[in-house]
């Protein structure tokens, strides 16, 4: 009851944006050399993340990393006007590059900051969530996942002050 009453809202981020997708659950670890890539990933849930440095963060589970599925994603997340966003090198990003200023960073030569071009927000939320389930939850269903990720998002949106966030926690609850 608790988690499904913490769905994200539908303001969106603008400024500077770091945006990723990373992929939970199933077995094993498809590198992007690895033969096996297309067999592992289709167990795993694919997670889009978006975070606006010094703001708020969105998650949400996506059917497949495409550059269709990613623009749909980003419009519906990011404001347009005087937004910069910051991503990896992915193919999925290039139908941002007409409406988005975006800088990007190669981490297949181990380019991870330059500049102001990084995703380590978005891979530091990656790595506290994956963190998290494995040892509080232990595994999490495809099922279940979008909501967990709305819990996380919540706590996110909500750091620095527990007694506060509890408060916006009650009250979100009263009124579900």
């Amino acid at each position: 009851m608790i988690r499904k009453s913490l769905k994200q809202d539908n303001t969106k981020l603008k400024g500077e944006v770091e945006i990723d997708t990373g992929f939970f659950g199933g077995k094993g670890y498809g590198g992007e050399n690895n033969e096996r890539l297309s067999h592992v990933m289709t167990k795993k849930s694919i997670v889009n993340v978006a975070v606006e440095r010094g703001g708020k963060i969105k998650a949400e589970i996506i059917p497949v990393a495409s550059a269709q599925i990613m623009e749909s994603f980003i419009k519906r997340n990011i404001e347009s006007k005087a937004t910069k966003i910051f991503t990896d090198t992915s193919a999925v990003y290039v139908r941002s590059d007409i409406v988005y200023k975006r800088e990007s960073v190669n981490h297949s030569k181990k380019e991870y900051v330059r500049g102001k071009a990084h995703v380590n927000t978005v891979e530091t939320f990656f790595s506290h969530l994956k963190r998290s389930i494995k040892g509080t939850f232990k595994a999490i269903s495809k099922q279940h996942l979008q909501s967990y990720l709305d819990a996380f998002v919540f706590h996110y949106n909500n750091r620095g002050n527990d007694n506060q966030r509890f408060g916006v926690l009650l009250n979100t609850l009263l009124r579900a």
